[in-house]
């Protein structure tokens, strides 16, 4: 993990306000062996380097974090429902196609396809907004509702509250 390299020299120059800001996105988790060495590293920062583990931590919680994960993931799903029946960029939607499971080889029919599309698309939207606590938002939501979680996110990912 990138977080021990910084903070032992490991195959990097030892760098304990990058090791923090590391440990910090991987404390995110919850997982209590990272909090601990998380806050034990925080701990032996001083102001100046507490600011900079700061910035750093904003910037790798904008590209890394589980929560920008998860958006990115309905991004492409939303497109994958939107971009028509035929798997072309045509749009048209009459011509027949036919779905293949990559789990099982069986084939499915677009609404199945659809249904498993809009399932997993509302259980990341359920985990994103139980993570930045707005109000749960549907599978088929808006482009508008879409671009508004999306600044709520950004807003969330600018927030620093681990200490």
């Amino acid at each position: 993990m990138a977080g021990y390299m910084f903070l032992e020299g490991r195959g990097v120059e030892r760098d304990p306000v990058r090791a923090s800001a590391w440990y910090r996105l991987a404390a995110e988790s919850g997982a209590p062996e990272f909090i601990e060495v998380r806050d034990a590293v925080l701990d032996t920062l001083n102001g100046e380097s507490l600011e900079a583990s700061d910035a750093i931590y904003i910037t790798l919680r904008q590209r890394y974090s589980d929560i920008v994960l998860a958006l990115n993931l309905v991004r492409q799903e939303r497109k994958a429902l939107n971009q028509g029946t035929t798997g072309s960029r045509l749009g048209r939607t009459s011509s027949s196609v036919t779905i293949i499971d990559p789990q099982t080889g069986a084939a499915i029919t677009r609404t199945e396809y659809e249904r498993r599309l809009k399932s997993r698309i509302k259980l990341r939207l359920d985990y994103i907004t139980d993570l930045i606590g707005t109000e749960e938002l549907e599978a088929d939501l808006s482009d508008a509702e879409f671009e508004a979680l999306v600044d709520r996110v950004d807003e969330h990912l600018r927030v620093i509250a681990d200490r």
